[in-house]
């Protein structure tokens, strides 16, 4: 089973899961959360093959660190106890490593995205106090990344 990212509105957090393996995670500013698990996954389209996404949680950070290897992507999620924190990864706790091609990846980020749009229209710009929010922006970059991926083959 490929990879799966399912996005929690009520509970502001993800299950993500591969057949084998299952992890929820959790954090207190989803909108900042999605806009950086949507950057990374760009970073990975434009060629990086190392970077990273942080989701604060209270206590605690989820660590999504990306390695890509050509069209394969390995996903690690790091827990940390303290929120905010930059220790290096081996202080973290692995909940979550699996392999998958980065075109899976990108589609469940961009699927999530596409769906939460349209649960919460109201709810796609971030707000002075709003904490959930759809990273539109992020979408239409990353939307139009995998449009020219497609295009090319």
């Amino acid at each position: 089973m490929p990879l799966r990212i399912d996005v929690h509105w009520e509970w502001s957090g993800a299950i993500i899961s591969d057949g084998e393996q299952s992890v929820r995670v959790f954090t207190m500013l989803l909108g900042p959360a999605l806009t950086d698990l949507t950057e990374a996954v760009i970073r990975l389209l434009r060629g990086i093959e190392h970077t990273t996404a942080f989701w604060e949680d209270d206590p605690g950070q989820y660590r999504w660190v990306f390695d890509r290897d050509g069209e394969r992507v390995r996903v690690q999620i790091l827990h940390f106890a303290r929120a905010f924190t930059h220790v290096d990864d081996q202080h973290g706790t692995c909940v979550f490593d699996a392999g998958c091609r980065l075109a899976v990846l990108a589609g469940q980020v961009v699927s999530e995205l596409e769906r939460l749009q349209t649960d919460h229209p109201s709810c796609t710009e971030p707000s002075p106090a709003g904490r959930k929010y759809v990273p539109v922006a992020a979408y239409h970059v990353l939307h139009q990344l995998i449009r020219q991926r497609k295009q090319r083959r």
